[in-house]
């Protein structure tokens, strides 16, 4: 797989700037061009009686209006210069924003996002939905480097497909680990898992070393101590490994790369 062309959500409520820094380094390196998309979302505002002043709608659309045009302009500018081919895109919408988020990303390779919170459900629907990997960007991200690639391993059909869409970044990476995290009785099958990957990574010309990891109980909050320990900028992560509903009970490891990442997070559902 090569990167011909990105696409990055521009989050009309945050700022932008590390998101923004990081597609024009990442277009510029692989020569993509690079499609801005914006949501532009009014507030469903409802009395008792059914009547909306009409200045009150009028003010909400300037804000949008304002809002939408700073983020375009943000955007244009952040790419000027940085690559040969950039576009935007937006939409008004009255239902899951991710819906049209999804449907555009038919014409990029890559879908790119800011880390959020307040847009976990958001940022999810575009993970199951887009049929194209994402790269989550934390919000305070300095630099685009991404040459310490850790793969989050789980014997699935998402992490299976989330490391072949990676593979541009595993290729060119300086140092990549697999690791596996796994209960202790489980410790000598996944080292054998392991040894299929890093034999499959090495055929493609990738120098991977392997490791398996005793399960605490809390996989979230371990996998974020293992990428603080090896110094990973770049997680590559099957995304919702198990029921979307599960994991966001029960926190699960995926919304936890979505909201709080340390570093860059690739996903593949």
């Amino acid at each position: 797989m090569t990167i011909a062309s990105l696409m990055v959500e521009v989050d009309l409520e945050s700022d932008n700037n590390a998101l923004l820094r990081f597609t024009a380094d990442l277009a510029g390196q692989h020569g993509a061009s690079v499609i801005g998309i914006a949501v532009r979302q009014p507030h469903q505002i409802l009395y008792g009686d059914g009547y909306v002043p009409i200045q009150v709608l009028e003010a909400e659309e300037s804000e949008l209006e304002k809002k939408l045009e700073r983020a375009r302009e943000h955007f244009e500018s952040a790419m000027h210069g940085r690559t040969e081919s950039f576009a935007w895109r937006f939409s008004t919408v009255l239902g899951p924003s991710s819906e049209y988020i999804v449907q555009q990303a038919r014409a990029a390779d890559i879908v790119i996002v800011g880390s959020s919170r307040r847009r976990a459900a958001l940022l999810g629907g575009i993970v199951i939905g887009a049929g194209r990997p994402v790269l989550v960007v934390p919000n305070d991200l300095e630099g685009s480097n991404l040459d310490r690639v850790l793969i989050a391993w789980k014997d699935t059909r998402e992490a299976r497909r989330v490391t072949l869409d990676a593979m541009p970044f595993i290729r060119k990476a300086r140092a990549v680990e697999v690791i596996e995290v796994a209960p202790h009785e489980d410790r000598a099958d996944a080292a054998s898992r392991l040894e299929d990957v890093i034999l499959w990574l090495r055929r493609h010309g990738v120098q991977a070393e392997a490791q398996v990891i005793s399960a605490s109980g809390d996989n979230a909050a371990q996998l974020t101590d293992i990428v603080t320990e090896h110094h990973a900028n770049l997680v590559v992560a099957g995304g919702y490994g198990h029921s979307r509903l599960q994991e966001w009970i029960l926190g699960g490891v995926t919304r936890s790369l979505l909201t709080v990442p340390k570093c860059c997070t690739f996903l593949s559902h």
